[in-house]
């Protein structure tokens, strides 16, 4: 109701601000109440720290994101990045992100009293889509690599459909273009101290900013 915004606006939907994502995106405020709030519980993050088997650090965030009809592919890209936070936990013990601090920041000092996570678990969650076609587009794509010509899968954007993956240095996924409707989704990470995550993965390094949103 409030509309489409180019620049940074809290609380509404603005564009990224990345030449390699052709989205709107808005953070979900994690004092929104139901239904949202399930999100930003104990319950959620451990469901899925179970499911893979990744002990996260209950830091959190969430976002809408919107790409209206005929948005560009996305750029390929793995998530294996690092994160800033700041201490704000709820009673249970979840962290969320909300405008505390910088998110995409990977530099050692450059926020101070702040903390660095990894991305380890993404999940994404189709909703308020109009019913999907096969040529309609929008997509997850998924990749055996970097390279835009190693598509592998494709997931659709059915509406209560959730996809989760974990995040490695081989999970490799972009958008692609709708051209029958708008895609709706809700984007999650659940993130997990970086010493945890780069011993899972030997010989890799995180993907750092702003090299992480250079298009491949």
């Amino acid at each position: 109701r409030k509309g489409l915004f180019e620049s940074e606006e809290r609380e509404v939907f603005h564009k990224f601000q990345l030449s390699t994502y052709d989205a709107y995106h808005c953070t979900i405020n994690p004092e929104a109440g139901y239904p949202f709030e399930i999100f930003f519980s104990k319950q959620w993050d451990e469901l899925f720290s179970g499911i893979f088997g990744v002990p996260t650090s209950q830091d959190t965030l969430a976002s809408f994101h919107h790409h209206t009809v005929g948005s560009k592919d996305g750029w390929v890209h793995n998530d294996f990045a690092l994160c800033s936070f700041r201490e704000n936990r709820r009673e249970d013990g979840v962290n969320p992100w909300y405008y505390q601090c910088v998110y995409e920041d990977s530099s050692p000092d450059q926020q101070p009293n702040t903390f660095k996570r990894m991305r380890a678990i993404t999940l994404m969650y189709y909703l308020f889509n109009d019913p999907w076609q096969d040529d309609d587009g929008g997509e997850t794509g998924l990749y055996a690599g970097k390279d835009k010509t190693d598509l592998v899968a494709k997931i659709a954007p059915i509406n209560n459909r959730l996809f989760a993956f974990q995040v490695s240095p081989f999970s490799f996924h972009a958008f692609l273009s709708n051209k029958g409707s708008s895609r709706n989704t809700i984007i999650q990470w659940l993130h997990a101290d970086p010493a945890i995550m780069l011993q899972s993965y030997p010989g890799h390094e995180p993907v750092r900013w702003p090299d992480f949103q250079k298009a491949r």
